[in-house]
């Protein structure tokens, strides 16, 4: 039997990033009491169908977690604990903003079960985070990491970000220099993505701020993985770089198609073949908690939707092949006689590779997953 992942949502943050698009909300920290209570139990009251499921990790991410206190932390894992069956040495982690966790956090952290932390600096110079609208400085990233080390955490990991306006190869070059030097056991590095709606989409849109030309990005996207490969980390998913066995095993759930269960507003569960989302507002989630009303709803996909969305995340895994007995099993089809014309275009362009268990994508194929995934889309 398969292991289980649960995540948790904290949305509070203390300002919103001017690229961020995610269930995060500034000024709102008067309600965390009320949100966590609402969280416990909604955590008491999911009705498991397999007791005896051990969860291998635990993810609680935002938002800035890092805004609850070592003893609301202590609790929520606590919680987490009495209703699931967690494995004695299951990765739980945390998101962590660099202006708000010092040593003594770092050390509340692990008196609360936490052994992984995932600090959000996305980057070590004062105008790149300013471009982000990011409220730690340049310093913080380093010192966050050493306040990590000290306190005696073996696992972390930093988020690095590039593509962001006016950054040069130069500046990527010096993020990477100093991600290698300090030495975390996992480091991801994000192409900005701009979301509708964000202040930093708006001002592109306005011309207020220029993004790298394609030509810049992809020289960017080959000096991180150039970079990182030569620091002594495996590019193991398109964004992500690790240690050898310090991958992240939460993340592993998603990109392997394993069930998980998600906590808290606007948090997504694959569980028992149905994928289920919370309503992403915080009081509504308090309200539907206090009224004894459902928080998720379900997402309803067709077999086609769930084949590739099954797919999108099994190619983000590098050199990793897609069985496929399991993909037969798993959809109820002959996946090589249904795509076979798909695939063989794919080959023949060098974005697939096929073997007699099952296909895998290149490294130009990863650069073009889209386009690859369309071929999959138009067949049934």
């Amino acid at each position: 039997m398969m292991s289980l992942g649960i995540y948790v949502h904290i949305p509070f943050c203390r300002s919103k990033c001017g690229y961020c698009d995610f269930s995060s909300f500034a000024g709102m920290e008067s309600l965390i009491g009320s949100y966590l209570r609402a969280l416990a139990k909604e955590i008491k009251s999911f009705e498991l169908f397999d007791e005896l499921r051990e969860v291998d990790s635990i993810f609680i991410g935002g938002g800035t977690p890092s805004l609850l206190s070592g003893s609301e932390l202590k609790e929520l894992t606590s919680g987490i604990k009495e209703k699931f069956m967690v494995s004695p040495d299951a990765e739980v982690s945390i998101e962590v903003n660099p202006s708000s966790a010092g040593r003594s956090y770092m050390e509340q952290l692990i008196e609360a079960g936490i052994n992984r932390v995932s600090i959000g600096v996305q980057s070590f110079q004062s105008k790149t985070l300013d471009k982000l609208w990011r409220q730690a400085r340049h310093d913080d990233a380093a010192a966050t990491v050493k306040s990590a080390k000290i306190a005696g955490f073996k696992n972390i990991s930093v988020d690095l970000m590039f593509g962001v306006p006016e950054q040069t190869l130069y500046d990527v070059e010096k993020e990477l220099e100093i991600a290698i030097s300090i030495s975390p056991e996992h480091i991801s590095a994000y192409q900005l993505t701009l979301a509708e709606g964000t202040t930093l989409f708006e001002k592109v849109k306005k011309g207020a701020e220029i993004l790298p030309d394609e030509k810049l990005l992809l020289q960017m996207s080959q000096k991180v993985s150039d970079s990182l490969l030569s620091g002594g980390y495996r590019h193991y998913e398109i964004s992500n770089f690790a240690k050898q066995g310090m991958e992240c095993r939460h993340n592993l759930h998603y990109w392997r198609g394993g069930e998980f269960i998600g906590f808290g507003a606007g948090a997504h569960s694959f569980y028992k073949g149905r994928r289920l989302y919370n309503d992403g507002g915080v009081k509504k989630f308090i309200e539907n908690s206090n009224s004894n009303l459902p928080v998720f709803e379900e997402i309803e996909e067709d077999e086609n939707q769930r084949l590739v969305d099954y797919l999108l995340m099994r190619f983000r895994l590098i050199d990793e092949v897609i069985d496929f007995s399991v993909i037969n099993q798993r959809f109820n089809i002959d996946f090589l006689k249904l795509y076979l014309k798909e695939i063989t275009k794919l080959e023949s362009f060098g974005l697939l590779k096929l073997s007699d268990s099952g296909i895998c994508l290149t490294r130009k194929g990863l650069s073009l997953l889209n386009n690859v995934l369309l071929e999959f889309v138009k067949v049934r």
